[in-house]
Formats: structure tokens, C-alpha cells, sequence
């Protein structure tokens, strides 16, 4: 039953005759339609018009035939190696946002999980300039941020036996939200290595990204052991570390 008809039959219940009843819904009808048609046309009142500015901001429609804007104004193809790069690392992005919304404000990794977002914000923008022009853009990358990502990993590990299985992704939601952000980081860092050969990056910015996959992934075995959650394993590790020659006696 469509809204009209239940409006209808209410109406004809509270004892409105057949008749008045079908004339109120048709002058609902011509005012929610004619509404409608105003609001299509343009001539609406200025609040209404506000929220059509709004939406031609986010519906710029300058995508429509296949090309998307970089840094400094150039217009590239949505699938130029740039541009996947970028898309991998909005992906990521998203995931740990996602993340981030699952662990307690008062827990020290909801903040941390925020300054890596806001510095990929930062590597999305170098990422969309030409190396010729990087110099123009505001934002910098930091070698630091790689030290920072590899400190917190090893913190993490430092908490959790380590038991050199393969193991599968899964045990807690957001073990398995972790899991699932390591294996986009590794794709963004393969996107990124494509663009790489094409026009160098900042340096430092690809291994942040390695160092980021192997955080999640530490991070998401921490997490389980929190939990007290097994571990599903495969199967053990079928290589050793090579172990150092002693050096030959002179």
C-alpha cells in the first residue's frame, strides 16, 4: 500500500467523506509534486538554493569524461598509474578510519590510528603532484614517520609470543578490520612502486607504506592476544633465516 492510499483510508476513518478525502490528497499531491518541479527549475527560495551550491561543489561533474585534476591543475586519465596509487591509498585510509571508530577514545591507538590518517592525507597530496613541481606543494614528507611506524611496531611485538605460523585473517572484528587494511596497504605500496618507476616519489614515502602493512599486521596479532582469541594457524614458516658465515681464519 503506497502512502497515499494509507493517508486515504485514515482520513476516510476519522470520518472525512469519499469525496473531501480525494480532494485533500489531490491538493497534497499538487503541491508535493509542484515542489518538486520548483525545486528542478531553480526558482526556490534562497535556502534551497544554498544546498544547490553545496551539492555543485561535490557534484562538479568535471569527471564525466574520464579525467580527473592533479595538483597544480592538470587534468590526467582516472586510470593513470597516479591516480591508482592514490585510489589504493584512499582505500587504506577509509579501512583505518573504520578501524578507528571501533576502538575506545581513551584507548592510545584511536590516536595514533588518527595521525597516520592525517599523514596519508599528507602523502595522497605529494602522491597527485609531478615530481617538477613538488616544491610548489605545502605539504612535506617526514622520515620520521618511518621510525614512528616501526617504534610502535615493535612495541606491539613486544607484547605478543611470537610463533612462526602463517595464520589466517579473522578472530575479532577488528583483528580481522586490520588484516583486511594490511593487504590494501600492500596493494597501495605495489601502486605506488608502478608510479615510482614513472616519476620518482618522495623519499621515504614507499617504505612508510611497507612499514604500515607490517604495523597492521602486528597490530591485528596484538589485538587477538588482548582478546585471549587463538590463533587459527596454517602451516609453519618453510623458510629459516639465513644465519651468518663465521668468517674465514686468516
Amino acid at each position: 500500500m503506497n502512502g497515499f492510499c494509507f493517508a486515504s483510508k485514515v482520513l476516510r476513518g476519522a470520518g472525512v467523506s469519499s469525496v473531501s478525502s480525494a480532494r485533500l490528497m489531490n491538493a497534497f499531491a499538487h503541491m508535493l509534486y509542484g515542489g518538486i518541479a520548483l525545486f528542478l527549475s531553480g526558482r526556490y527560495p534562497p535556502n534551497l538554493k544554498l544546498t544547490r551550491q553545496v551539492m555543485a561543489r561535490i557534484m562538479t561533474k568535471t569527471g564525466d569524461k574520464g579525467t580527473t585534476g592533479i595538483f597544480g591543475g592538470e587534468r590526467v586519465p582516472k586510470d593513470d598509474p597516479r591516480i591508482e596509487a592514490n585510489g589504493a591509498m584512499d582505500e587504506l585510509n577509509a579501512h583505518l578510519g573504520l578501524i578507528r571508530a571501533h576502538i575506545p577514545t581513551e584507548d592510545p591507538r584511536h590516536r595514533f590510528f588518527g595521525e597516520v590518517q592525517m599523514r596519508i592525507m599528507q602523502a595522497m597530496s605529494l602522491i597527485a603532484t609531478r615530481s617538477e613541481r613538488r616544491e610548489e606543494n605545502p605539504n612535506h614528507f617526514d622520515l620520521q614517520w618511518v621510525e614512528e611506524l616501526e617504534a610502535e611496531t615493535a612495541r606491539l611485538m613486544a607484547d605478543i609470543p611470537e610463533n612462526g605460523f602463517f595464520i589466517l585473517p579473522g578472530g575479532t572484528i577488528l583483528s580481522a578490520e586490520m588484516q583486511l587494511a594490511r593487504t590494501v596497504a600492500r596493494r597501495a605500496e605495489r601502486r605506488l612502486w608502478t608510479l615510482e618507476r614513472l616519476d620518482p616519489l618522495p623519499e621515504g614515502l614507499i617504505p612508510w607504506v611497507n612499514r604500515m602493512s607490517d604495523w597492521l599486521f602486528v597490530s591485528a596479532k596484538w589485538e587477538m592476544h588482548q582478546q585471549g582469541w587463538p590463533e587459527d594457524r596454517w602451516q609453519a614458516f618453510s623458510y629459516k633465516r639465513k644465519k651468518k658465515q663465521p668468517a674465514p681464519a686468516e
